[in-house]
Protein backbone atom coordinates (compact mmCIF):
# COMPACT_ATOMS: atom_id res chain seq x y z
CA UNK A 1 0.00 0.00 0.00
CA UNK A 2 2.91 2.64 1.05
CA UNK A 3 4.50 1.76 -2.41
CA UNK A 4 1.14 2.40 -4.25
CA UNK A 5 1.05 5.66 -2.12
CA UNK A 6 4.43 6.63 -3.05
CA UNK A 7 3.52 6.07 -6.89
CA UNK A 8 0.84 8.05 -6.86
CA UNK A 9 2.74 11.03 -5.27
CA UNK A 10 5.32 10.75 -7.84
CA UNK A 11 5.96 13.65 -10.00
CA UNK A 12 2.76 15.95 -8.33
CA UNK A 13 3.55 19.53 -8.30
CA UNK A 14 1.98 20.99 -4.46
CA UNK A 15 1.63 24.66 -4.38
CA UNK A 16 1.40 26.09 -0.84
CA UNK A 17 -0.88 29.64 -1.74
CA UNK A 18 -0.04 31.15 1.78
CA UNK A 19 4.00 30.71 1.17
CA UNK A 20 3.39 31.65 -2.42
CA UNK A 21 1.74 34.81 -0.98
CA UNK A 22 4.57 35.81 1.65
CA UNK A 23 7.51 35.32 -1.18
CA UNK A 24 6.39 34.27 -4.37
CA UNK A 25 9.95 34.33 -5.62
CA UNK A 26 11.26 31.85 -3.00
CA UNK A 27 8.69 29.48 -3.41
CA UNK A 28 9.64 29.56 -6.97
CA UNK A 29 13.09 27.66 -6.82
CA UNK A 30 12.04 24.88 -4.65
CA UNK A 31 9.38 23.92 -5.73
CA UNK A 32 11.56 23.34 -9.34
CA UNK A 33 14.00 21.90 -7.93
CA UNK A 34 11.48 19.67 -6.08
CA UNK A 35 10.22 18.19 -9.41
CA UNK A 36 13.73 18.08 -10.98
CA UNK A 37 14.54 15.59 -8.48
CA UNK A 38 12.17 13.26 -8.75
CA UNK A 39 12.32 13.48 -12.74
CA UNK A 40 16.01 12.97 -12.63
CA UNK A 41 15.09 9.87 -10.17
CA UNK A 42 12.78 8.08 -12.98
CA UNK A 43 13.49 4.57 -13.32
CA UNK A 44 10.99 3.28 -15.72
CA UNK A 45 8.23 4.12 -18.23
CA UNK A 46 5.32 4.25 -15.51
CA UNK A 47 7.22 7.08 -13.74
CA UNK A 48 8.15 8.98 -16.98
CA UNK A 49 4.17 8.70 -18.16
CA UNK A 50 3.51 9.90 -14.28
CA UNK A 51 5.83 13.09 -14.54
CA UNK A 52 3.99 14.14 -18.30
CA UNK A 53 0.70 13.67 -16.13
CA UNK A 54 1.56 15.33 -13.29
CA UNK A 55 2.52 18.37 -15.57
CA UNK A 56 -0.25 18.33 -18.25
CA UNK A 57 -2.79 18.48 -15.06
CA UNK A 58 -0.67 21.51 -12.76
CA UNK A 59 -3.19 23.48 -11.26
CA UNK A 60 -6.29 21.88 -12.25
CA UNK A 61 -7.65 21.89 -8.67
CA UNK A 62 -6.98 25.51 -8.90
CA UNK A 63 -8.67 26.04 -12.11
CA UNK A 64 -11.85 24.03 -10.94
CA UNK A 65 -11.98 25.98 -7.76
CA UNK A 66 -12.18 29.08 -9.14
CA UNK A 67 -14.85 27.97 -11.93
CA UNK A 68 -16.77 26.35 -8.98
CA UNK A 69 -17.34 30.40 -7.55
CA UNK A 70 -17.92 31.93 -10.92
CA UNK A 71 -20.62 29.06 -11.89
CA UNK A 72 -22.00 29.72 -8.46
CA UNK A 73 -22.18 33.39 -9.59
CA UNK A 74 -23.03 32.86 -13.23
CA UNK A 75 -27.38 32.31 -12.56
CA UNK A 76 -27.37 35.36 -9.75
CA UNK A 77 -25.90 37.42 -12.36
CA UNK A 78 -28.04 36.53 -15.46
CA UNK A 79 -30.73 37.35 -13.12
CA UNK A 80 -29.66 40.34 -11.91
CA UNK A 81 -28.96 41.88 -15.36
CA UNK A 82 -32.48 40.68 -17.36
CA UNK A 83 -34.17 41.61 -14.44
CA UNK A 84 -35.75 45.29 -14.25
CA UNK A 85 -35.99 45.34 -11.07
CA UNK A 86 -32.68 47.02 -10.68
CA UNK A 87 -30.89 49.74 -13.28
CA UNK A 88 -34.41 49.71 -15.76
CA UNK A 89 -36.95 50.51 -12.69
CA UNK A 90 -34.74 53.05 -11.67
CA UNK A 91 -34.34 54.83 -14.56
CA UNK A 92 -38.19 54.72 -15.01
CA UNK A 93 -38.88 56.31 -11.86
CA UNK A 94 -35.94 59.31 -12.58
CA UNK A 95 -38.02 60.06 -15.43
CA UNK A 96 -41.55 60.02 -13.63
CA UNK A 97 -39.47 62.25 -11.01
CA UNK A 98 -38.00 64.55 -13.74
CA UNK A 99 -41.40 65.11 -14.99
CA UNK A 100 -43.42 65.88 -11.75
CA UNK A 101 -40.23 67.53 -10.43
CA UNK A 102 -40.60 69.68 -13.81
CA UNK A 103 -44.50 70.86 -12.77
CA UNK A 104 -44.03 71.70 -8.99
CA UNK A 105 -41.73 75.03 -10.37
CA UNK A 106 -43.76 78.38 -9.22
CA UNK A 107 -45.27 81.09 -11.56
CA UNK A 108 -43.32 83.43 -12.01
CA UNK A 109 -43.89 86.71 -13.37
CA UNK A 110 -41.28 86.79 -16.72
CA UNK A 111 -42.19 87.15 -20.49
CA UNK A 112 -42.57 83.72 -21.20
CA UNK A 113 -43.95 82.83 -17.57
CA UNK A 114 -46.64 84.84 -18.17
CA UNK A 115 -47.37 84.04 -21.92
CA UNK A 116 -47.04 79.88 -20.89
CA UNK A 117 -49.27 80.75 -17.96
CA UNK A 118 -52.16 82.50 -20.38
CA UNK A 119 -51.91 79.66 -22.48
CA UNK A 120 -52.46 77.36 -19.84
CA UNK A 121 -55.41 79.11 -18.29
CA UNK A 122 -56.90 78.77 -21.79
CA UNK A 123 -57.77 75.28 -20.40
CA UNK A 124 -58.60 76.02 -16.99
CA UNK A 125 -61.28 77.77 -15.06
CA UNK A 126 -58.97 79.07 -12.84
CA UNK A 127 -58.05 83.05 -12.08
CA UNK A 128 -54.51 82.59 -12.50
CA UNK A 129 -51.43 80.82 -12.35
CA UNK A 130 -51.11 80.90 -9.14
CA UNK A 131 -54.54 79.52 -8.24
CA UNK A 132 -53.56 76.46 -10.86
CA UNK A 133 -50.61 75.93 -9.04
CA UNK A 134 -51.69 76.17 -5.53
CA UNK A 135 -54.26 73.58 -6.77
CA UNK A 136 -52.04 70.96 -8.14
CA UNK A 137 -49.25 71.53 -5.50
CA UNK A 138 -50.32 68.91 -3.14
CA UNK A 139 -50.90 66.11 -5.50
CA UNK A 140 -47.52 66.60 -7.20
CA UNK A 141 -45.92 66.81 -3.90
CA UNK A 142 -47.51 63.30 -2.64
CA UNK A 143 -46.23 61.76 -6.29
CA UNK A 144 -43.11 62.71 -5.78
CA UNK A 145 -43.43 61.30 -2.21
CA UNK A 146 -44.62 58.23 -3.60
CA UNK A 147 -41.87 58.33 -6.46
CA UNK A 148 -38.57 59.17 -3.99
CA UNK A 149 -40.06 56.02 -1.86
CA UNK A 150 -39.51 53.63 -4.59
CA UNK A 151 -36.54 54.68 -5.12
CA UNK A 152 -35.35 54.02 -1.50
CA UNK A 153 -36.19 50.38 -2.07
CA UNK A 154 -34.66 50.41 -5.51
CA UNK A 155 -31.66 51.52 -3.93
CA UNK A 156 -32.05 48.89 -0.78
CA UNK A 157 -32.23 45.98 -3.56
CA UNK A 158 -29.08 47.52 -5.25
CA UNK A 159 -27.25 47.27 -1.66
CA UNK A 160 -28.36 44.14 -1.21
CA UNK A 161 -27.41 42.75 -4.47
CA UNK A 162 -23.76 44.01 -3.95
CA UNK A 163 -23.70 43.14 -0.39
CA UNK A 164 -24.11 39.60 -2.03
CA UNK A 165 -22.08 40.15 -5.08
CA UNK A 166 -19.02 41.61 -3.08
CA UNK A 167 -19.05 38.76 -0.35
CA UNK A 168 -18.36 36.06 -3.70
CA UNK A 169 -15.77 38.61 -4.96
CA UNK A 170 -13.71 38.13 -1.90
CA UNK A 171 -13.67 34.40 -2.46
CA UNK A 172 -13.33 34.85 -6.41
CA UNK A 173 -10.57 37.15 -6.14
CA UNK A 174 -8.97 34.95 -3.87
CA UNK A 175 -9.16 31.61 -6.15
CA UNK A 176 -7.76 34.06 -8.83
CA UNK A 177 -4.76 34.40 -7.29
CA UNK A 178 -4.07 30.74 -6.58
CA UNK A 179 -4.80 30.66 -10.23
CA UNK A 180 -1.80 32.94 -10.77
CA UNK A 181 0.45 31.13 -8.63
CA UNK A 182 0.16 28.06 -10.93
CA UNK A 183 0.95 30.07 -14.08
CA UNK A 184 3.66 31.12 -12.44
CA UNK A 185 4.52 28.07 -11.26
CA UNK A 186 4.35 26.32 -14.85
CA UNK A 187 6.25 29.51 -16.65
CA UNK A 188 8.96 28.74 -14.59
CA UNK A 189 8.45 25.00 -14.61
CA UNK A 190 8.48 25.21 -18.98
CA UNK A 191 12.41 27.24 -18.34
CA UNK A 192 13.29 24.49 -15.70
CA UNK A 193 12.14 21.83 -18.70
CA UNK A 194 13.93 23.41 -20.89
CA UNK A 195 17.76 23.57 -19.95
CA UNK A 196 17.09 20.31 -18.53
CA UNK A 197 16.50 19.14 -22.01
CA UNK A 198 19.45 20.56 -23.56
CA UNK A 199 21.88 18.98 -21.03
CA UNK A 200 19.83 15.76 -21.37
CA UNK A 201 19.97 15.85 -25.32
CA UNK A 202 20.51 12.11 -25.98
CA UNK A 203 17.49 11.55 -23.58
CA UNK A 204 14.07 11.43 -25.61
CA UNK A 205 11.12 11.73 -22.91
CA UNK A 206 12.54 15.60 -21.92
CA UNK A 207 12.15 16.43 -25.87
CA UNK A 208 9.29 14.11 -26.76
CA UNK A 209 7.29 13.67 -23.64
CA UNK A 210 7.92 16.43 -20.54
CA UNK A 211 8.88 19.58 -22.70
CA UNK A 212 5.33 19.46 -24.75
CA UNK A 213 3.88 18.76 -21.72
CA UNK A 214 4.63 21.52 -19.54
CA UNK A 215 4.61 24.03 -22.66
CA UNK A 216 0.88 22.66 -23.39
CA UNK A 217 -0.34 22.66 -20.09
CA UNK A 218 1.19 26.35 -19.63
CA UNK A 219 -0.90 27.87 -22.25
CA UNK A 220 -3.83 26.38 -20.88
CA UNK A 221 -3.29 27.94 -17.57
CA UNK A 222 -2.43 31.23 -18.98
CA UNK A 223 -5.66 31.00 -21.37
CA UNK A 224 -7.74 29.96 -18.15
CA UNK A 225 -6.20 33.13 -16.30
CA UNK A 226 -7.34 35.22 -19.00
CA UNK A 227 -10.74 34.35 -19.14
CA UNK A 228 -10.62 34.35 -15.45
CA UNK A 229 -9.39 37.68 -15.20
CA UNK A 230 -12.77 38.95 -17.65
CA UNK A 231 -14.99 37.24 -15.50
CA UNK A 232 -13.54 39.51 -12.31
CA UNK A 233 -13.40 42.44 -14.56
CA UNK A 234 -17.36 42.03 -15.22
CA UNK A 235 -17.68 41.60 -11.77
CA UNK A 236 -16.45 44.54 -10.84
CA UNK A 237 -18.09 46.43 -13.69
CA UNK A 238 -21.33 45.02 -11.94
CA UNK A 239 -20.64 46.34 -8.52
CA UNK A 240 -19.19 49.86 -9.56
CA UNK A 241 -22.47 50.41 -11.85
CA UNK A 242 -24.54 49.32 -8.83
CA UNK A 243 -22.95 51.85 -6.84
CA UNK A 244 -23.33 54.18 -9.31
CA UNK A 245 -26.78 53.92 -9.14
CA UNK A 246 -27.07 53.90 -5.76
CA UNK A 247 -25.23 56.93 -5.36
CA UNK A 248 -27.02 58.75 -8.17
CA UNK A 249 -30.43 57.57 -6.25
CA UNK A 250 -29.23 59.84 -3.42
CA UNK A 251 -27.90 62.77 -5.13
CA UNK A 252 -31.38 62.79 -7.44
CA UNK A 253 -33.80 62.38 -4.13
CA UNK A 254 -31.45 64.87 -2.16
CA UNK A 255 -31.79 67.80 -4.68
CA UNK A 256 -35.30 66.89 -5.07
CA UNK A 257 -35.96 66.95 -1.30
CA UNK A 258 -34.48 70.69 -0.88
CA UNK A 259 -36.51 71.58 -4.14
CA UNK A 260 -39.55 70.45 -2.60
CA UNK A 261 -38.89 71.90 1.01
CA UNK A 262 -38.92 75.79 -1.07
CA UNK A 263 -42.06 75.17 -3.19
CA UNK A 264 -43.03 73.76 0.10
CA UNK A 265 -42.80 76.87 2.02
CA UNK A 266 -44.07 79.08 -0.88
CA UNK A 267 -47.18 76.71 -0.99
CA UNK A 268 -48.00 76.98 2.89
CA UNK A 269 -47.45 81.15 2.15
CA UNK A 270 -49.38 81.73 -0.54
CA UNK A 271 -52.32 79.27 1.67
CA UNK A 272 -51.94 81.58 4.46
CA UNK A 273 -52.22 84.57 2.20
CA UNK A 274 -48.94 85.96 4.01
CA UNK A 275 -47.54 86.32 0.26
CA UNK A 276 -50.98 87.44 -1.62
CA UNK A 277 -48.72 88.86 -5.00
CA UNK A 278 -46.48 87.08 -6.68
CA UNK A 279 -44.71 90.45 -7.09
CA UNK A 280 -43.82 90.39 -3.35
CA UNK A 281 -40.04 90.73 -2.95
CA UNK A 282 -39.18 87.78 -0.08
CA UNK A 283 -41.65 85.32 -2.58
CA UNK A 284 -39.59 86.50 -5.60
CA UNK A 285 -36.80 85.51 -3.68
CA UNK A 286 -37.88 82.18 -2.69
CA UNK A 287 -39.02 81.59 -6.29
CA UNK A 288 -35.55 82.54 -7.65
CA UNK A 289 -34.23 80.05 -5.13
CA UNK A 290 -36.88 76.84 -5.88
CA UNK A 291 -36.06 77.68 -9.49
CA UNK A 292 -32.54 76.95 -8.74
CA UNK A 293 -32.81 73.82 -6.37
CA UNK A 294 -35.28 72.36 -9.14
CA UNK A 295 -32.98 72.86 -12.48
CA UNK A 296 -30.24 71.44 -10.08
CA UNK A 297 -32.76 68.53 -9.25
CA UNK A 298 -33.23 68.09 -13.43
CA UNK A 299 -30.24 68.52 -14.35
CA UNK A 300 -28.98 65.70 -11.93
CA UNK A 301 -31.42 62.97 -12.79
CA UNK A 302 -30.71 63.50 -16.47
CA UNK A 303 -27.45 63.04 -15.52
CA UNK A 304 -27.98 59.74 -13.47
CA UNK A 305 -30.58 58.61 -16.08
CA UNK A 306 -27.89 58.43 -18.79
CA UNK A 307 -25.55 56.64 -16.87
CA UNK A 308 -28.06 54.23 -15.45
CA UNK A 309 -28.34 53.83 -19.54
CA UNK A 310 -24.85 53.56 -20.90
CA UNK A 311 -24.01 51.38 -17.73
CA UNK A 312 -26.78 48.78 -19.02
CA UNK A 313 -25.76 49.26 -22.25
CA UNK A 314 -22.19 48.06 -21.33
CA UNK A 315 -23.70 45.26 -19.40
CA UNK A 316 -25.22 43.83 -22.66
Amino acid sequence: MEDNASEMEFGLIKVDHQRFIDSPQNELQPLGQQWLTQALAVSNDAQVKQIKQSLLTLGDSEQQAFWQVSNRLKLPLEQLMRSTQAGGQATELLKQLHITVLKIKPPKNSFWGNFLSMFKLLFSVKGSAWEMWLESFPALQHKITQITEHLAQQKQQLARDNCMLLGEKVVLDAQLLHLEHVVDVATYLTSVVEQEAKKQSHEARWHDEWLPAIQKRTLELQQQLLIARQSVMSLDLFIAQNENQIRGIDQSVNTTTAAMKVTASIYLLEQAGQAASAATAANKKQIIHADGLIAEALSKMESVQNEFETGQTQSE
